[in-house]
């Protein structure tokens, strides 16, 4: 078994929300009340997250994200998976962490 290491210093946080949307909508509905509403909304919910993320400091945009991510793991891992598998990549991810530093 190997484990990798990656560091990543700089996110395009618009660009990753536009991949992460899906994800972020799922994770929205069943909230109730308005962020339901948002859930079901993709445009409206992407505008009002882009803006909410432009205007958090760096620290919380990290948190959200490794909270999203970490929610989502088993879904994450099993896309990986997939785009590996169709990329004849012969590997398969068995685990990944994501944390603030």
């Amino acid at each position: 078994m190997l484990e990798l290491r990656l560091l990543v210093d700089e996110i395009d946080y618009p660009q990753l929300l536009d991949t992460l949307e899906p994800l972020l909508a799922e994770h929205m509905e069943g909230k109730g009340g308005i962020w339901e509403l948002l859930g079901k909304n993709s445009g409206t919910l992407s505008g009002l997250a882009k803006t909410l993320l432009r205007n958090l400091p760096p620290e919380k945009r990290e948190a959200l994200l490794v909270q999203l991510v970490d929610e989502k793991k088993e879904r994450l891992l099993a896309k990986a998976n997939e785009k590996a598998s169709e990329m004849g990549a012969g590997l398969h991810l068995q685990d990944f962490t994501l944390r603030q530093l």
